[in-house]
């Protein structure tokens, strides 16, 4: 039941809904829950109206749309189910030469 339920969370969120969080917090293609954190507390120091040197509606929006951006990304986040088994950690390590192995097996004529 929690798988489920994590799960559906997880599919209400578009892939274009992340792509344009991501964006909106300056995060790369791949990022950690820190890499997450830091970059919207960085952001929020910037752009709170509190603090901003710009227009404060625009400063306003900013903050209401990188909050909402990182809510996204934390929802997704949350909705995430992480595998412990053995096999998986160890799959997860690997690193781009030893998937491609592991996938498409050894060609000897790559060892020369």
């Amino acid at each position: 039941m929690g798988r489920e339920h994590g799960r559906r969370q997880a599919d209400a969120i578009t892939a274009e809904a992340v792509d344009a969080a991501r964006r909106e917090l300056n995060l790369g293609e791949t990022a950690t829950r820190g890499d997450i954190r830091r970059h919207y507390s960085e952001l929020i120091r910037k752009w709170h109206p509190d603090v901003c040197a710009e227009d404060p509606a625009s400063c306003k929006e900013r903050t209401h749309r990188l909050t909402a951006a990182k809510e996204t990304l934390d929802r997704l986040i949350a909705g995430y189910r992480y595998s412990f088994r053995p096999a998986d950690v160890r799959r997860d390590q690997e690193g781009p030469l030893q998937q491609h192995r592991r996938q498409f097996g050894r060609d000897p004529s790559w060892d020369t």
